[in-house]
């Protein structure tokens, strides 16, 4: 059993990230959750999360008198467009490494994924080696 807490930037400790790259366009959250939990249950791992990275559409265009013309497939929404890559979260990096390796370049909404660990912008999320700092001067 792996204990999971959260830390103190609100990660969960333990947990390993994996960074998913090339993704469709139209690849939603749902879908790469999908993609992913089958290979993590064989596993005996947990999936966390599984997310695709997204920003706001552009304001929809004006009609000719100025009118902003209606999104027909999503009425009285804000659309949100993928970035082309997403995060899928698990319970450790052992976990997570199994998975890159079962998964890598397979094949979601037509795109084959490129997947990696993904270090974070602190990279905690494996052992760092702080004794490269120490100086030699002595």
């Amino acid at each position: 059993n792996d204990v999971v807490s959260l830390g103190s930037g609100g990660a969960l400790v333990g947990a390993a990230t994996i960074f998913v790259k090339n993704l469709a366009f139209a690849s939603t959250d749902d879908a790469l959750r999908k993609h992913f939990a089958a290979a993590v249950a064989k596993l005996g791992g947990v999936m966390h999360s599984a997310l695709v990275a997204k920003k706001d559409a552009p304001p929809p265009k004006k009609g000719a008198k100025g009118k902003a013309l209606p999104d027909p497939k999503q009425p009285g929404q804000q659309q949100q467009l993928s970035l082309g890559y997403g995060f899928v979260e698990v319970n450790s990096e052992d976990v997570a490494v199994k998975l890159i390796k079962q998964l890598q370049g397979s094949s979601l909404d037509g795109h084959r994924l490129q997947l990696q660990i993904s270090r974070g912008a602190s990279g905690s999320s494996s052992s760092s080696s702080s004794s490269s700092l120490v100086s030699s001067s002595s």
